[in-house]
């Protein structure tokens, strides 16, 4: 959408705005341009003046925009209740956020169109928090020699004068009342935010109380973010112990199966000692010492086995002395009264030769 003019306060002057597809904002006047681009956008304030005829719109952003010599960390805008700029909508883009789309056919007014075109935290006025003694958003007060309205919101302090300034509650270190130039009629309210001292001063003393009424609820909800913090920690750290426990067990796994495998290759290599001892008990052959017989004797059966294979077992054939002599392996005749071995050879087997 195209929107203008719109009068800012910080930068000064009336501008037009065009509101991108990308969401990003781009601030125009005559050859002057500003762009505010959407991931550069921290929240936006609005805030009403305590007259009710102007709402004050604030873009924080996270890097300050540079026009000319000058840097802005919040972009205010400052639009009239009754007399809205005038919005020119152009066609939806596929990347325009939905919400934004359809604030054209809600009919919101030019300051609720430019509060809500982004997806970031808005803080608003809420007399829940802080009311003044007359019931108003804002305190008077001044900063050094400026004038200018007090706003203590839910989300911090604003301050619309010179310096321009949000406050956000969690990086609040102190709030102190302090007496005032005047005595008993005044009395200044003393901000330390990250490092750095903030005086407001001048303020009325019948906005004491309420004032410490925000403090308190101040107090409660930096409570309240304490142990919300707190939760997440717990929870973050619970879930790394379980991750960690899942990992140990893991390992715990892996380890028992590699004891598994050396208590298999353990048993492997007792199987193999066994076995080379059997292999040795069933390889073992005797020494000639140990063997004698064997080596000049054989058993008597073989030698009827041979002796059948020479002649048979029932061979016709007449005995062969020369033969009979070179199985028993005899060199030279014996006496017949010395029997080296008994053999059949007969026919039936009844008579008996010695040799």
């Amino acid at each position: 959408y195209v929107m203008g003019p719109v009068t800012a306060v910080s930068p000064r002057g009336k501008w037009n705005l065009t509101f991108t597809g990308d969401s990003n904002l781009i601030m125009e006047l005559k050859e002057k341009r500003v762009v505010v681009e959407a991931t550069n956008l921290k929240r936006i304030i609005t805030v009403p003046d305590n007259n009710g005829l102007y709402i004050y719109v604030g873009l924080q952003l996270r890097d300050p925009v540079t026009l000319g010599k000058s840097k802005y960390g919040i972009v205010l805008f400052k639009l009239h209740v009754k007399s809205n700029p005038k919005v020119e909508w152009g066609e939806a883009t596929p990347k325009l956020p939905q919400s934004v789309q359809k604030l054209k056919s809600e009919k919101k007014s030019a300051a609720e169109i430019l509060a809500m075109s982004w997806k970031v935290p808005i803080e608003r006025a809420n007399k829940t928090y802080f009311a003044s003694s007359s019931s108003k958003h804002a305190i008077a007060c001044t900063v050094k020699a400026n004038s200018g309205a007090l706003y203590p919101l839910r989300g911090g302090i604003f301050y619309i004068g010179k310096p321009l300034v949000f406050l956000p509650r969690k990086e609040i270190e102190e709030i102190k009342a302090a007496r005032g130039g005047t005595i008993g009629s005044y009395f200044d309210l003393c901000v330390e935010h990250d490092g750095t001292l903030y005086e407001f001063g001048m303020i009325n003393k019948s906005e004491q109380g309420p004032i410490q009424g925000y403090v308190q609820s101040l107090q409660e909800l930096r409570s309240a973010d304490e142990r919300r913090s707190q939760k997440k920690k717990n929870k973050k750290r619970t879930d790394d112990s379980d991750d960690d426990a899942g990992e140990d067990g893991s390992r715990e796994k892996c380890g028992e199966h590699e004891d598994d495998g050396e208590n298999e290759e353990e048993e492997e290599e007792d199987g193999d000692d066994d076995d080379a001892d059997d292999s040795n008990d069933s390889d073992y052959v005797a020494d000639d010492e140990e063997r004698p017989c064997a080596d000049e004797f054989e058993s008597d059966d073989e030698n009827l086995r041979k002796m059948d294979q020479e002649f048979g077992s029932d061979s016709e054939a007449e005995f062969d002395k020369d033969k009979w002599n070179k199985i028993c392996d005899v060199d030279s005749p014996r006496g017949e009264n010395t029997p080296a071995m008994t053999a059949r050879a007969s026919k039936n087997g009844s008579d008996t030769e010695s040799c």
